[in-house]
């Protein structure tokens, strides 16, 4: 079930050199949301820069295209009497990504009322083409078996319930891998990628660490699914793979450092070498998502709850 940071990192070489890796859009993008916003203030190189990254990339993940046009309509004031062929740039990519018409309208809620009132008839003129573009029998079966898993997980139901309808849906999901030969993503689902990010990370550990990693890690690199979504599945599938010990719950190191319990994040075995991984799927150190999420990253205080597995 372990995989060693040597086997992880020759995955990482081997797609980087086979086609284009997604994490430096990803990073790229927290690079200009962080340096560039936030530390420089510099909000015209912000937009320049993002103009240049999304032009250069399929880029189609709700951080970065949110990032960018919050920045273009906040941050720069921007309306659609003089800056519509950026916003206009960004309202096209945005769409394409797992955002509701209402997430992406808060984005935009400091744009004066006769911009708001385009963006928002852009979005639904944008949408309807991007939804034309999709296979709706797929993204309806996506939608159904959603359904269910939440069905199971919000209500009083069995393990027995559970179990069968969670089965079910790995059934289809390996059918769905046969057929398509590697994990679905934004491109081919829009706004249902989100729900079949979630039906992966609901599989059960075995089927994630041992079966499917590498190729959950190449969706992560094709920039069909999302760095933070998929780590977290792996993360969530090593603290669901936990034992009892000497009568005390024990689990093992998070590899990225994606998994809490409660606000206390599930250690890793070693920060510098986490951060070499999160580094190579898009993501930023560790240190910025505890200090982002408000975290507490403290290996005493998690060893009183639970027991680390030493191996």
């Amino acid at each position: 079930m372990k995989k060693s940071i040597t086997s992880l990192l020759v995955v990482v070489i081997t797609v980087t050199l086979s086609a284009q890796n997604y994490a430096e859009a990803h990073l790229k993008v927290h690079q200009i949301s962080t340096n560039v916003i936030i530390e420089q203030k510099n909000y015209e190189l912000a937009n320049t820069l993002f103009l240049e990254l999304f032009e250069k990339w399929d880029y189609r993940f709700r951080d970065g295209l949110q990032t960018a046009l919050f920045n273009r309509l906040c941050n720069m004031h921007g309306t659609w009497g003089k800056d519509s062929i950026d916003i206009d740039f960004y309202l096209q990519k945005i769409v394409l990504t797992p955002l509701t018409k209402n997430e992406i309208l808060e984005t935009c809620r400091c744009a004066d009322d006769k911009t708001q009132t385009i963006i928002s008839q852009k979005i639904n003129f944008y949408d309807s083409i991007a939804q034309s573009k999709l296979d709706k029998e797929l993204i309806s079966l996506i939608d159904s078996m959603f359904a269910e898993d939440q069905r199971v997980r919000t209500n009083e139901v069995s393990r027995e319930e559970s179990w069968r309808v969670d089965s079910l849906n790995l059934v289809v999901l390996k059918e769905l891998m046969n057929k398509y030969g590697r994990f679905l993503g934004v491109r081919d689902l829009g706004k249902s990628a989100r729900k079949y990010e979630m039906l992966i990370i609901h599989l059960e550990p075995e089927q994630i660490l041992d079966v499917w990693h590498d190729k959950i890690l190449e969706s992560v690199y094709r920039g069909d699914l999302s760095p933070s979504g998929m780590t977290y599945a792996i993360d969530y599938a090593i603290f669901k793979s936990f034992e009892i010990i000497d009568g005390r719950p024990a689990v093992r190191y998070s590899r990225y450092g994606q998994t809490n319990f409660g606000n206390l994040v599930v250690p890793v075995r070693d920060i510098e070498e986490t951060n070499k991984l999160r580094k190579s799927v898009g993501l930023p150190p560790l240190e910025y998502r505890i200090k982002m999420e408000n975290l507490i990253y403290d290996v005493d205080i998690f060893k009183n709850r639970f027991q680390l597995i030493e191996e």
